[in-house]
């Protein structure tokens, strides 16, 4: 809230504390919410959140939040254009949709010509928006990039892009995140198998209990350092006077609470 006033006509600044910090503080409260309640495994999935949250603040604020900041502004905006062409007649985004609707239903969308004239006028004012000047090039970037009924990802368009989430946190300096981040995925896309199932001794195939503190001790420290560095970007940019309060209290207060007792789970397996 502090950092608020400072966005006050800028979409750039907006985007980096209304957008891209709000999801920081939103994916570390979703953390907290799971681990008050031994959900550790389902903590992995906001802790991928919040490093990708943070990865992008932090690209935003070094490579130059004028452009960056702008570029996501417009990648948001061509996907809120595309999802209102769905109901437009006649686009290319309307017959994706109706043949995914009929595939799945046997049947054509509801349709209502009240809800359709919101949607074109919906469509005029984005586009009039993507056609100004501070967004204009811009749009034209993502253009170029665009697929048949797929947009880019936000970050992909224009010169010294990167090509990928690895490819962001590598011109970063952030690659030791980077491969918690890949085993934080295994979490999220659900395709690791040893996330949820085990091998024991002599045979014996174990399913994971889907709320266990087991994990805890590795997932806590580095997601909430993660946090905590995102905190020290924000009020590095927008209050800068803070820092020093801010570096004293980390160093005396939260640093001590990311080292963990051991925990020891004792589980009791039930045989089918």
């Amino acid at each position: 809230m502090r950092a608020m006033p400072r966005t006050k006509n800028s979409v750039p600044d907006w985007v980096v504390v209304g957008t891209l910090f709000r999801q920081v503080v939103a994916t570390l409260d979703a953390f907290a919410l799971c681990l008050e309640n031994g959900a550790v495994d389902a903590a992995h999935v906001h802790a991928r959140g919040l490093f990708e949250a943070r990865l992008f603040l932090e690209w935003v604020l070094t490579k130059g939040k004028e452009r960056w900041g702008r570029q996501l502004y417009v990648a948001t905006l061509r996907e809120k254009l595309s999802w209102a062409n769905r109901i437009v007649l006649g686009t290319s985004e309307n017959a994706g949709y109706v043949e995914a609707w009929m595939e799945s239903y046997g049947k054509a969308p509801p349709s209502s010509p009240a809800i359709e004239a919101q949607a074109k006028k919906s469509v005029a004012e984005i586009n009039a928006l993507l056609d100004s000047p501070p967004y204009r090039e811009i749009n034209r970037w993502f253009e170029k990039h665009a697929k048949p009924g797929r947009e880019t990802d936000w970050y992909r368009p224009g010169d010294g892009a990167p090509t990928s989430i690895w490819a962001m946190a590598r011109a970063l300096k952030r690659r030791p995140d980077y491969l918690l981040y890949k085993h934080l995925s295994g979490y999220v896309h659900g395709d690791n198998v040893s996330t949820h199932s085990r091998v024991l001794a002599g045979g014996m195939i174990t399913v994971e209990p889907i709320r266990s503190v087991e994990h805890l001790i590795a997932v806590f420290p580095y997601t909430s350092r993660w946090a905590a560095d995102a905190f020290r970007q924000v009020l590095q940019e927008y209050r800068g006077g803070e820092l020093p309060e801010y570096r004293a209290l980390y160093e005396k207060q939260w640093m001590p609470r990311f080292e963990l007792p051991q925990v020891i789970v004792n589980t009791s397996w039930v045989a089918f």
